[in-house]
């Protein structure tokens, strides 16, 4: 397993359990961010040619005036997400 690519994210602590653990979202806004994050991820892994990412994340928060989803000030949690081959 070869590292290819790392991007780091500030991602909105709300939305981490469906990023974590698949919940659902309710708010079709978040949802449709959160899909369009997934998506961007999905198409680095096609454009770097990895067989795989790993999504790991801080265990602390901070607010932020911007996130990697609506760009709106909330309490973030920067992730990490490592592109493999």
């Amino acid at each position: 397993m070869k590292l290819i690519k790392t991007h780091n994210y500030r991602f909105p602590n709300w939305l981490l359990p469906a990023l974590i653990n698949g919940d659902p979202i309710i708010d079709k806004t978040d949802r449709e961010g959160f899909e369009a994050f997934i998506n961007k991820l999905e198409q680095y892994k096609i454009d770097y040619n990895a067989s795989h990412y790993i999504i790991d994340y801080e265990p602390y928060s901070y607010f932020s005036h911007t996130n990697c989803l609506d760009l709106e000030s909330c309490d973030v949690t920067t992730n990490k997400v490592y592109f493999f081959k």
